[in-house]
Protein backbone atom coordinates (compact mmCIF):
# COMPACT_ATOMS: atom_id res chain seq x y z
CA UNK A 1 0.00 0.00 0.00
CA UNK A 2 2.92 2.64 0.62
CA UNK A 3 4.21 1.85 -3.14
CA UNK A 4 1.02 2.43 -4.45
CA UNK A 5 1.10 5.65 -2.71
CA UNK A 6 4.21 7.14 -3.86
CA UNK A 7 3.65 5.88 -7.71
CA UNK A 8 0.13 6.77 -7.47
CA UNK A 9 0.62 10.46 -6.63
CA UNK A 10 3.28 10.99 -8.66
CA UNK A 11 0.56 9.47 -11.63
CA UNK A 12 -1.96 12.43 -9.95
CA UNK A 13 0.70 15.26 -10.48
CA UNK A 14 1.29 14.52 -14.18
CA UNK A 15 -2.29 13.96 -15.32
CA UNK A 16 -4.12 16.60 -13.26
CA UNK A 17 -4.77 17.22 -9.89
CA UNK A 18 -6.61 20.17 -8.97
CA UNK A 19 -7.21 22.13 -5.13
CA UNK A 20 -9.78 23.77 -4.81
CA UNK A 21 -10.48 25.43 -1.24
CA UNK A 22 -13.85 27.72 -0.94
CA UNK A 23 -16.26 28.91 1.94
CA UNK A 24 -19.55 26.96 1.72
CA UNK A 25 -21.45 27.96 -1.33
CA UNK A 26 -20.38 31.59 -1.52
CA UNK A 27 -17.91 32.97 -4.83
CA UNK A 28 -17.94 36.76 -4.33
CA UNK A 29 -13.98 36.11 -5.34
CA UNK A 30 -11.79 34.14 -7.10
CA UNK A 31 -8.02 33.85 -6.82
CA UNK A 32 -6.08 31.20 -9.10
CA UNK A 33 -2.86 30.85 -7.77
CA UNK A 34 0.13 28.47 -10.29
CA UNK A 35 3.36 27.50 -9.11
CA UNK A 36 5.04 29.92 -7.09
CA UNK A 37 2.29 31.95 -6.57
CA UNK A 38 0.64 30.56 -3.95
CA UNK A 39 -0.72 33.64 -1.39
CA UNK A 40 -2.19 31.75 1.52
CA UNK A 41 -4.83 34.71 3.15
CA UNK A 42 -6.92 31.77 5.24
CA UNK A 43 -7.43 32.14 9.10
CA UNK A 44 -6.39 35.03 11.53
CA UNK A 45 -3.41 35.41 12.57
CA UNK A 46 -2.30 34.76 16.07
CA UNK A 47 -1.39 37.09 18.96
CA UNK A 48 2.11 35.47 18.85
CA UNK A 49 2.69 36.17 15.56
CA UNK A 50 5.01 38.90 15.81
CA UNK A 51 7.57 37.00 16.97
CA UNK A 52 8.19 35.00 13.76
CA UNK A 53 11.80 35.50 12.69
CA UNK A 54 11.73 36.13 8.83
CA UNK A 55 14.97 36.14 7.29
CA UNK A 56 17.45 38.88 7.46
CA UNK A 57 17.32 41.24 4.47
CA UNK A 58 20.60 40.91 2.33
CA UNK A 59 23.09 43.67 1.81
CA UNK A 60 23.37 45.32 -1.68
CA UNK A 61 26.39 43.55 -2.05
CA UNK A 62 25.09 40.20 -1.12
CA UNK A 63 22.23 40.39 -3.22
CA UNK A 64 24.58 41.07 -6.55
CA UNK A 65 26.63 38.37 -5.27
CA UNK A 66 24.15 35.86 -5.16
CA UNK A 67 22.32 36.57 -8.25
CA UNK A 68 25.61 35.62 -9.68
CA UNK A 69 25.62 32.87 -8.15
CA UNK A 70 22.02 32.14 -9.43
CA UNK A 71 23.15 32.83 -13.22
CA UNK A 72 26.40 30.74 -12.73
CA UNK A 73 23.91 27.18 -11.82
CA UNK A 74 21.75 27.98 -14.64
CA UNK A 75 24.47 28.20 -17.26
CA UNK A 76 25.35 25.20 -16.33
CA UNK A 77 22.28 23.68 -16.12
CA UNK A 78 21.72 25.11 -19.41
CA UNK A 79 25.05 23.71 -21.02
CA UNK A 80 23.96 20.48 -19.90
CA UNK A 81 20.65 20.53 -22.03
CA UNK A 82 21.86 20.16 -25.18
CA UNK A 83 22.85 16.44 -24.21
CA UNK A 84 19.20 15.38 -23.56
CA UNK A 85 16.39 14.00 -25.40
CA UNK A 86 14.35 16.49 -26.97
CA UNK A 87 11.48 15.77 -24.28
CA UNK A 88 13.87 16.07 -21.24
CA UNK A 89 15.38 19.11 -22.80
CA UNK A 90 11.88 21.10 -23.50
CA UNK A 91 11.16 19.90 -19.35
CA UNK A 92 14.63 21.30 -18.01
CA UNK A 93 14.28 24.90 -20.31
CA UNK A 94 10.93 25.30 -19.23
CA UNK A 95 12.31 25.45 -15.77
CA UNK A 96 15.27 27.56 -16.93
CA UNK A 97 12.94 29.88 -18.10
CA UNK A 98 11.00 30.20 -15.00
CA UNK A 99 14.00 30.34 -12.45
CA UNK A 100 15.86 33.42 -14.22
CA UNK A 101 12.53 35.50 -14.73
CA UNK A 102 14.58 37.72 -11.51
CA UNK A 103 18.05 37.38 -12.26
CA UNK A 104 18.13 37.88 -16.17
CA UNK A 105 14.92 38.82 -18.07
CA UNK A 106 16.59 38.21 -21.32
CA UNK A 107 17.28 35.10 -20.97
CA UNK A 108 14.53 33.62 -19.20
CA UNK A 109 12.58 34.92 -22.98
CA UNK A 110 14.94 33.20 -24.63
CA UNK A 111 14.98 29.33 -22.85
CA UNK A 112 11.14 30.15 -22.63
CA UNK A 113 11.00 30.48 -26.62
CA UNK A 114 13.45 27.64 -27.18
CA UNK A 115 10.24 25.68 -25.56
CA UNK A 116 8.24 26.33 -27.96
CA UNK A 117 10.82 25.57 -30.64
CA UNK A 118 11.86 22.10 -29.18
CA UNK A 119 7.87 21.04 -28.43
CA UNK A 120 6.94 21.96 -31.67
CA UNK A 121 8.75 18.64 -32.58
CA UNK A 122 7.42 16.17 -29.88
CA UNK A 123 3.88 14.84 -29.88
CA UNK A 124 0.50 16.50 -28.18
CA UNK A 125 0.18 15.25 -25.54
CA UNK A 126 -0.08 16.80 -21.65
CA UNK A 127 3.78 16.33 -21.21
CA UNK A 128 3.90 19.25 -23.96
CA UNK A 129 1.80 21.19 -22.84
CA UNK A 130 3.02 21.55 -19.03
CA UNK A 131 6.00 22.32 -20.67
CA UNK A 132 4.61 25.11 -22.78
CA UNK A 133 2.45 26.29 -20.09
CA UNK A 134 5.31 26.82 -17.66
CA UNK A 135 7.37 28.44 -19.92
CA UNK A 136 4.63 31.09 -21.11
CA UNK A 137 4.07 31.75 -17.22
CA UNK A 138 7.67 32.80 -16.97
CA UNK A 139 7.61 35.10 -19.96
CA UNK A 140 4.31 36.62 -18.84
CA UNK A 141 6.88 37.99 -15.39
CA UNK A 142 8.43 40.47 -17.78
CA UNK A 143 6.57 40.47 -21.10
CA UNK A 144 3.01 40.02 -20.41
CA UNK A 145 1.95 40.86 -24.52
CA UNK A 146 4.37 37.91 -25.57
CA UNK A 147 3.06 35.42 -23.19
CA UNK A 148 -0.80 36.11 -24.74
CA UNK A 149 1.18 35.41 -27.84
CA UNK A 150 2.33 32.35 -26.87
CA UNK A 151 -1.19 30.67 -25.59
CA UNK A 152 -2.40 31.20 -28.58
CA UNK A 153 0.44 29.04 -30.32
CA UNK A 154 -0.63 26.35 -27.86
CA UNK A 155 -2.33 23.17 -29.05
CA UNK A 156 -4.38 20.82 -27.98
CA UNK A 157 -3.04 17.12 -26.83
CA UNK A 158 -4.11 15.03 -29.24
CA UNK A 159 -6.59 11.33 -28.38
CA UNK A 160 -4.49 8.90 -26.48
CA UNK A 161 -4.54 5.75 -28.33
CA UNK A 162 -7.84 4.31 -27.08
CA UNK A 163 -9.27 7.21 -28.40
CA UNK A 164 -10.04 8.76 -25.24
CA UNK A 165 -8.85 12.49 -24.71
CA UNK A 166 -6.02 13.97 -22.55
CA UNK A 167 -6.80 16.40 -20.53
CA UNK A 168 -6.39 19.64 -22.16
CA UNK A 169 -4.23 22.37 -20.05
CA UNK A 170 -4.49 25.60 -22.69
CA UNK A 171 -7.30 26.80 -20.37
CA UNK A 172 -5.25 25.96 -17.03
CA UNK A 173 -2.34 28.25 -18.81
CA UNK A 174 -4.93 30.75 -19.89
CA UNK A 175 -6.14 30.89 -16.03
CA UNK A 176 -2.89 31.23 -14.84
CA UNK A 177 -1.54 34.03 -17.48
CA UNK A 178 -4.64 35.96 -17.26
CA UNK A 179 -4.15 36.31 -13.44
CA UNK A 180 -0.58 37.67 -13.86
CA UNK A 181 -1.51 39.90 -17.37
CA UNK A 182 -4.26 41.46 -14.63
CA UNK A 183 -1.37 42.17 -12.04
CA UNK A 184 0.54 43.58 -14.43
CA UNK A 185 -1.76 45.93 -15.96
CA UNK A 186 -4.85 46.06 -14.65
CA UNK A 187 -7.60 47.65 -16.12
CA UNK A 188 -5.34 49.48 -18.75
CA UNK A 189 -5.28 45.30 -19.96
CA UNK A 190 -8.64 44.41 -20.57
CA UNK A 191 -8.50 44.87 -24.07
CA UNK A 192 -5.58 42.66 -25.04
CA UNK A 193 -7.21 40.09 -22.92
CA UNK A 194 -10.64 40.50 -24.35
CA UNK A 195 -8.95 39.54 -27.41
CA UNK A 196 -7.12 36.84 -26.50
CA UNK A 197 -10.63 35.50 -24.98
CA UNK A 198 -12.22 36.09 -28.28
CA UNK A 199 -9.58 34.11 -30.52
CA UNK A 200 -9.92 31.11 -28.00
CA UNK A 201 -13.84 31.44 -27.98
CA UNK A 202 -13.75 31.08 -32.23
CA UNK A 203 -11.77 28.11 -31.63
CA UNK A 204 -14.23 26.51 -29.61
CA UNK A 205 -12.10 26.85 -26.44
CA UNK A 206 -13.13 30.03 -24.60
CA UNK A 207 -11.32 30.93 -21.36
CA UNK A 208 -14.39 31.25 -19.00
CA UNK A 209 -12.07 30.13 -15.57
CA UNK A 210 -9.67 32.42 -16.94
CA UNK A 211 -11.86 35.42 -17.15
CA UNK A 212 -14.12 34.63 -14.14
CA UNK A 213 -11.20 36.20 -11.55
CA UNK A 214 -11.21 39.12 -14.20
CA UNK A 215 -14.73 40.18 -14.49
CA UNK A 216 -15.42 39.55 -10.75
CA UNK A 217 -12.68 42.36 -10.52
CA UNK A 218 -13.85 44.73 -13.34
CA UNK A 219 -17.66 44.49 -11.34
CA UNK A 220 -16.13 45.92 -8.16
CA UNK A 221 -15.96 49.32 -9.54
CA UNK A 222 -18.27 49.17 -12.94
CA UNK A 223 -21.36 46.33 -12.77
CA UNK A 224 -21.90 47.34 -16.34
CA UNK A 225 -18.89 46.66 -17.64
CA UNK A 226 -18.95 43.46 -15.69
CA UNK A 227 -22.40 42.86 -17.33
CA UNK A 228 -20.84 42.87 -20.79
CA UNK A 229 -18.00 40.80 -20.41
CA UNK A 230 -19.94 37.76 -18.99
CA UNK A 231 -22.44 38.71 -22.28
CA UNK A 232 -19.67 38.20 -24.32
CA UNK A 233 -18.51 34.93 -22.88
CA UNK A 234 -21.42 33.50 -23.23
CA UNK A 235 -21.71 34.23 -26.71
CA UNK A 236 -19.24 31.48 -27.36
CA UNK A 237 -21.31 29.12 -25.34
CA UNK A 238 -22.83 27.42 -28.14
CA UNK A 239 -19.43 27.30 -30.11
CA UNK A 240 -17.26 25.45 -27.09
CA UNK A 241 -15.59 22.46 -27.81
CA UNK A 242 -17.88 19.78 -25.59
CA UNK A 243 -15.11 18.19 -22.75
CA UNK A 244 -15.01 17.56 -18.96
CA UNK A 245 -12.94 20.40 -18.09
CA UNK A 246 -14.93 22.81 -20.41
CA UNK A 247 -18.01 21.90 -18.49
CA UNK A 248 -16.45 22.25 -15.56
CA UNK A 249 -14.85 25.53 -15.29
CA UNK A 250 -18.00 26.71 -17.53
CA UNK A 251 -20.16 25.70 -14.31
CA UNK A 252 -18.07 27.65 -12.40
CA UNK A 253 -18.10 30.22 -14.35
CA UNK A 254 -22.23 30.77 -14.13
CA UNK A 255 -21.66 30.27 -10.03
CA UNK A 256 -19.19 32.68 -9.98
CA UNK A 257 -21.07 34.97 -12.23
CA UNK A 258 -24.47 34.41 -11.57
CA UNK A 259 -25.51 37.95 -11.11
CA UNK A 260 -24.57 39.45 -13.93
CA UNK A 261 -26.63 36.50 -15.39
CA UNK A 262 -30.14 36.69 -16.53
CA UNK A 263 -32.64 34.24 -15.42
CA UNK A 264 -34.10 33.12 -18.73
CA UNK A 265 -30.72 32.99 -20.32
CA UNK A 266 -28.82 30.89 -17.01
CA UNK A 267 -32.28 28.12 -16.86
CA UNK A 268 -31.39 27.47 -20.74
CA UNK A 269 -27.91 27.10 -20.22
CA UNK A 270 -28.60 24.96 -17.39
CA UNK A 271 -30.96 22.77 -19.45
CA UNK A 272 -28.26 22.48 -22.05
CA UNK A 273 -25.56 21.79 -19.52
CA UNK A 274 -27.36 19.17 -17.56
CA UNK A 275 -28.36 17.07 -20.95
CA UNK A 276 -24.79 17.20 -21.72
CA UNK A 277 -23.22 15.73 -18.74
CA UNK A 278 -26.47 13.09 -18.34
CA UNK A 279 -25.01 11.98 -21.98
CA UNK A 280 -21.58 11.12 -20.94
CA UNK A 281 -22.16 10.13 -17.53
CA UNK A 282 -21.60 6.18 -18.78
CA UNK A 283 -19.68 7.07 -21.36
CA UNK A 284 -16.19 5.14 -20.83
CA UNK A 285 -14.34 7.37 -23.84
CA UNK A 286 -14.94 10.75 -21.32
CA UNK A 287 -11.95 11.23 -18.99
CA UNK A 288 -11.74 9.46 -15.97
CA UNK A 289 -12.42 12.15 -13.12
CA UNK A 290 -12.79 11.04 -9.32
CA UNK A 291 -13.45 13.87 -6.51
CA UNK A 292 -13.71 14.59 -2.84
CA UNK A 293 -15.51 16.94 -1.25
CA UNK A 294 -14.45 17.35 2.59
CA UNK A 295 -16.43 19.80 5.08
CA UNK A 296 -16.13 19.92 8.28
CA UNK A 297 -19.55 17.14 8.56
CA UNK A 298 -17.67 14.46 6.49
CA UNK A 299 -16.61 14.06 3.39
CA UNK A 300 -18.05 12.27 0.02
CA UNK A 301 -16.64 10.73 -3.23
CA UNK A 302 -17.73 11.33 -6.94
CA UNK A 303 -16.66 9.50 -9.83
CA UNK A 304 -17.21 10.21 -13.22
CA UNK A 305 -17.23 14.07 -14.57
CA UNK A 306 -20.84 13.88 -15.14
CA UNK A 307 -21.01 13.85 -11.34
CA UNK A 308 -18.63 16.36 -11.05
CA UNK A 309 -20.11 19.29 -13.54
CA UNK A 310 -23.94 18.30 -11.76
CA UNK A 311 -22.42 19.20 -8.46
CA UNK A 312 -21.37 22.49 -9.18
CA UNK A 313 -24.72 23.32 -11.44
CA UNK A 314 -26.80 22.32 -8.50
CA UNK A 315 -27.10 25.12 -6.32
CA UNK A 316 -28.31 27.20 -9.01
CA UNK A 317 -30.58 24.62 -10.58
CA UNK A 318 -32.01 24.17 -6.91
CA UNK A 319 -32.44 28.38 -6.58
CA UNK A 320 -34.36 28.63 -9.97
CA UNK A 321 -36.47 25.07 -9.49
CA UNK A 322 -35.95 23.12 -6.64
CA UNK A 323 -37.89 19.92 -8.08
CA UNK A 324 -35.75 20.32 -10.95
CA UNK A 325 -32.67 20.00 -8.43
CA UNK A 326 -34.52 17.10 -6.84
CA UNK A 327 -34.62 14.93 -9.93
CA UNK A 328 -30.97 16.01 -10.66
CA UNK A 329 -29.42 14.57 -7.28
CA UNK A 330 -31.51 11.44 -7.84
CA UNK A 331 -29.07 10.46 -11.15
CA UNK A 332 -26.47 9.04 -8.71
CA UNK A 333 -26.49 8.05 -5.10
CA UNK A 334 -23.07 9.57 -5.39
CA UNK A 335 -23.84 13.16 -6.19
CA UNK A 336 -26.91 13.49 -3.74
CA UNK A 337 -24.48 12.33 -0.76
CA UNK A 338 -22.34 15.02 -1.73
CA UNK A 339 -25.09 17.63 -2.71
CA UNK A 340 -26.95 16.48 0.81
CA UNK A 341 -23.54 17.07 2.84
CA UNK A 342 -22.90 20.40 1.00
CA UNK A 343 -26.57 22.23 1.65
CA UNK A 344 -25.77 21.13 5.06
CA UNK A 345 -22.31 22.68 5.42
CA UNK A 346 -23.80 25.82 3.94
CA UNK A 347 -26.61 26.33 6.61
CA UNK A 348 -24.61 25.93 9.36
CA UNK A 349 -22.60 29.34 8.36
CA UNK A 350 -18.97 30.35 6.92
CA UNK A 351 -16.63 27.41 6.66
CA UNK A 352 -13.70 26.10 4.59
CA UNK A 353 -14.67 23.39 2.66
CA UNK A 354 -11.73 21.55 -0.11
CA UNK A 355 -12.91 19.49 -3.28
CA UNK A 356 -9.89 17.57 -4.89
CA UNK A 357 -10.36 16.54 -8.40
CA UNK A 358 -8.14 14.02 -9.97
CA UNK A 359 -8.52 14.07 -13.67
CA UNK A 360 -7.42 11.65 -17.28
CA UNK A 361 -5.33 9.21 -15.27
CA UNK A 362 -5.48 6.54 -18.52
CA UNK A 363 -8.18 3.90 -18.05
CA UNK A 364 -9.63 5.44 -14.98
CA UNK A 365 -6.65 3.75 -12.50
CA UNK A 366 -6.80 6.68 -10.00
CA UNK A 367 -5.26 6.01 -6.83
CA UNK A 368 -7.33 8.17 -4.50
CA UNK A 369 -6.78 6.76 -1.06
CA UNK A 370 -5.03 9.81 0.26
CA UNK A 371 -5.90 12.14 -2.13
CA UNK A 372 -7.60 14.40 0.76
CA UNK A 373 -4.48 14.33 2.79
CA UNK A 374 -2.18 15.29 0.05
CA UNK A 375 -4.49 18.30 -0.37
CA UNK A 376 -4.17 19.01 3.18
CA UNK A 377 -0.51 18.48 3.00
CA UNK A 378 -0.10 20.80 -0.03
CA UNK A 379 -2.37 23.40 1.83
CA UNK A 380 -0.06 23.50 5.11
CA UNK A 381 2.96 24.16 2.74
CA UNK A 382 1.35 27.04 1.25
CA UNK A 383 0.27 28.65 4.44
CA UNK A 384 3.29 27.63 6.21
CA UNK A 385 5.46 30.93 5.94
CA UNK A 386 2.54 33.43 6.37
CA UNK A 387 0.05 32.02 8.66
CA UNK A 388 2.13 28.72 10.64
CA UNK A 389 -1.16 28.75 13.07
CA UNK A 390 -3.21 27.81 10.57
CA UNK A 391 -1.16 25.36 9.15
CA UNK A 392 -1.20 23.51 12.47
CA UNK A 393 -4.58 23.18 12.11
CA UNK A 394 -4.69 21.82 8.81
CA UNK A 395 -1.68 19.30 9.63
CA UNK A 396 -4.03 17.74 12.82
CA UNK A 397 -6.77 16.63 9.97
CA UNK A 398 -4.11 14.90 8.32
CA UNK A 399 -4.36 10.94 9.28
CA UNK A 400 -1.95 9.34 6.70
CA UNK A 401 1.06 8.44 8.95
CA UNK A 402 3.83 8.92 6.23
CA UNK A 403 1.91 11.91 5.34
CA UNK A 404 1.56 13.36 8.49
CA UNK A 405 4.97 12.66 9.55
CA UNK A 406 6.66 14.55 6.47
CA UNK A 407 4.28 17.14 6.71
CA UNK A 408 4.94 17.48 10.43
CA UNK A 409 8.86 17.20 10.13
CA UNK A 410 8.17 20.40 7.45
CA UNK A 411 6.30 22.42 10.28
CA UNK A 412 8.74 22.01 13.34
CA UNK A 413 11.35 24.60 11.13
CA UNK A 414 9.08 26.91 11.92
CA UNK A 415 7.81 26.15 15.32
CA UNK A 416 10.41 25.67 16.67
CA UNK A 417 10.75 29.49 16.70
CA UNK A 418 8.19 29.93 18.86
CA UNK A 419 8.34 26.42 20.88
CA UNK A 420 11.33 24.61 20.37
CA UNK A 421 9.96 21.92 22.50
CA UNK A 422 7.28 21.05 20.57
CA UNK A 423 9.45 21.28 17.66
CA UNK A 424 12.00 18.50 19.06
CA UNK A 425 8.74 16.34 19.77
CA UNK A 426 7.72 16.54 15.93
CA UNK A 427 10.70 15.63 15.01
CA UNK A 428 11.43 12.77 17.14
CA UNK A 429 7.62 11.34 15.77
CA UNK A 430 8.54 11.85 12.50
CA UNK A 431 11.94 9.68 12.89
CA UNK A 432 9.77 6.89 14.30
CA UNK A 433 7.72 7.20 11.54
CA UNK A 434 10.57 7.09 9.11
CA UNK A 435 11.88 3.68 10.72
CA UNK A 436 8.02 2.48 10.66
CA UNK A 437 8.10 3.06 6.94
CA UNK A 438 9.17 0.35 4.70
CA UNK A 439 9.26 1.64 1.01
CA UNK A 440 12.02 3.83 0.20
CA UNK A 441 9.69 6.32 -1.36
CA UNK A 442 7.94 6.57 2.39
CA UNK A 443 11.30 7.19 3.69
CA UNK A 444 12.47 9.67 1.51
CA UNK A 445 9.75 11.85 1.39
CA UNK A 446 9.93 11.74 5.86
CA UNK A 447 13.60 12.30 5.28
CA UNK A 448 13.15 15.64 3.48
CA UNK A 449 10.93 16.60 5.54
CA UNK A 450 13.71 16.19 8.39
CA UNK A 451 15.65 17.87 6.21
CA UNK A 452 13.57 21.02 5.86
CA UNK A 453 13.30 21.23 8.88
CA UNK A 454 17.15 21.39 10.14
CA UNK A 455 17.79 23.66 7.96
CA UNK A 456 14.84 25.87 8.90
CA UNK A 457 16.60 25.58 12.67
CA UNK A 458 20.36 25.92 10.96
CA UNK A 459 21.36 22.56 11.91
CA UNK A 460 24.14 22.34 9.56
CA UNK A 461 25.70 19.48 11.16
CA UNK A 462 22.42 17.27 11.41
CA UNK A 463 21.03 18.95 8.21
CA UNK A 464 24.45 17.41 6.40
CA UNK A 465 24.13 13.70 7.50
CA UNK A 466 20.37 13.91 6.32
CA UNK A 467 21.93 15.61 3.01
CA UNK A 468 23.74 12.68 2.47
CA UNK A 469 20.94 9.80 2.94
CA UNK A 470 18.30 12.02 0.86
CA UNK A 471 20.38 12.29 -2.33
CA UNK A 472 21.32 8.67 -2.42
CA UNK A 473 18.08 7.37 -1.75
CA UNK A 474 16.80 9.53 -3.93
CA UNK A 475 18.67 9.25 -7.17
CA UNK A 476 18.31 5.22 -6.66
CA UNK A 477 14.87 5.99 -6.69
CA UNK A 478 14.94 8.31 -9.89
CA UNK A 479 18.10 5.95 -11.17
CA UNK A 480 14.99 2.65 -11.18
CA UNK A 481 12.40 4.41 -12.87
CA UNK A 482 14.25 5.63 -15.66
CA UNK A 483 15.62 1.59 -16.44
CA UNK A 484 12.25 0.64 -15.21
CA UNK A 485 10.30 3.12 -17.79
CA UNK A 486 12.58 5.68 -19.40
CA UNK A 487 10.08 7.62 -21.27
CA UNK A 488 8.46 8.33 -18.49
CA UNK A 489 8.09 12.20 -18.42
CA UNK A 490 10.53 13.86 -15.83
CA UNK A 491 8.08 15.34 -13.97
CA UNK A 492 6.37 12.14 -13.16
CA UNK A 493 9.76 9.93 -11.85
CA UNK A 494 9.78 9.68 -8.55
CA UNK A 495 13.18 11.50 -6.17
CA UNK A 496 13.21 14.04 -8.28
CA UNK A 497 10.42 16.59 -6.62
CA UNK A 498 11.38 15.41 -3.39
CA UNK A 499 15.27 16.01 -4.56
CA UNK A 500 14.19 19.37 -5.40
CA UNK A 501 12.69 20.61 -2.62
CA UNK A 502 15.43 18.97 -0.62
CA UNK A 503 17.94 21.02 -2.57
CA UNK A 504 16.19 24.66 -2.44
CA UNK A 505 16.03 24.11 1.89
CA UNK A 506 19.56 23.21 1.67
CA UNK A 507 21.24 26.19 -0.63
CA UNK A 508 19.81 28.63 2.17
CA UNK A 509 21.47 26.90 5.13
CA UNK A 510 24.75 25.75 3.18
CA UNK A 511 25.51 26.40 -0.66
CA UNK A 512 28.65 25.04 -0.96
CA UNK A 513 27.46 21.87 0.61
CA UNK A 514 24.56 21.38 -1.26
CA UNK A 515 26.30 22.18 -4.47
CA UNK A 516 29.15 19.96 -4.11
CA UNK A 517 26.42 16.71 -3.47
CA UNK A 518 24.69 17.90 -6.99
CA UNK A 519 28.07 17.78 -8.69
CA UNK A 520 28.17 14.12 -7.26
CA UNK A 521 24.78 13.35 -9.15
CA UNK A 522 26.15 10.55 -11.60
CA UNK A 523 22.86 11.39 -13.71
CA UNK A 524 22.79 14.42 -16.08
CA UNK A 525 19.00 15.03 -16.46
CA UNK A 526 18.96 15.02 -12.59
CA UNK A 527 22.17 16.79 -12.34
CA UNK A 528 20.97 19.81 -14.69
CA UNK A 529 17.31 20.17 -12.69
CA UNK A 530 18.97 19.99 -9.73
CA UNK A 531 21.36 23.56 -10.12
CA UNK A 532 18.14 24.53 -11.37
CA UNK A 533 16.25 23.95 -8.19
CA UNK A 534 19.54 25.01 -6.12
CA UNK A 535 19.09 28.57 -7.99
CA UNK A 536 15.66 28.57 -7.37
CA UNK A 537 16.44 28.39 -3.48
CA UNK A 538 19.08 30.54 -3.71
CA UNK A 539 16.05 33.29 -4.49
CA UNK A 540 14.41 34.39 -0.79
CA UNK A 541 11.45 33.87 -2.66
CA UNK A 542 11.85 31.03 -4.15
CA UNK A 543 9.40 28.24 -3.38
CA UNK A 544 8.92 24.75 -4.79
CA UNK A 545 7.48 24.51 -7.82
CA UNK A 546 4.00 22.79 -7.60
CA UNK A 547 2.19 21.01 -10.33
CA UNK A 548 -0.98 21.41 -9.34
CA UNK A 549 -3.39 24.31 -10.03
CA UNK A 550 -4.75 25.56 -6.72
CA UNK A 551 -7.92 28.19 -7.00
CA UNK A 552 -8.63 29.52 -3.25
CA UNK A 553 -12.75 30.61 -3.50
CA UNK A 554 -13.38 32.93 -0.77
CA UNK A 555 -16.87 34.47 0.10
Amino acid sequence: MAKSRLSGMRQVSFFAFFILVFCASLFAQIEIAGPQQQRPQRGNRGAGDDKIAREPSMSAKEKAANEQMQRDLLARAYGMSKDLSESDRAFLLARLAQASTKVDAEKSKKWADEVFDVSAGLPADMSRNQNEMNAMIAIAENDPDHGLQLLLKMEPPAPRDDGRPQPDMRSGAAMMLFQKYWQKKGADGIEALQSTARQLGEAGNYPYMAMTPIIRSVGRTDKDKAQGLTNEALAYFSRRTKSDMGAQQLSMFLRTNREFIPLPMLKDILSQMVTDALDTKNDTRSNAVLATFSSGRGSATMTGAANLVLFNLLPMIKEIDPEWAKKVEAQSQELKAAASLNDNQASSGPSTNRVGIVMGAPGGNMNTANMMEEMKSREVDSLLRDDPQEAMKVAEEIHDPVIRAATDARLAGEVNKTDPAKAAEMVKSAREAMARATEPGDKLRILVGLAQAQAAMKDKAGFSATLDQAYAMGEELFRKSVDKSPTLPLMARPGFDLMSRLTMAGVKLDSTATIAHIDSVRMPVLQALLLVSAAQGLDPDGRPQDGAFRMIMRS
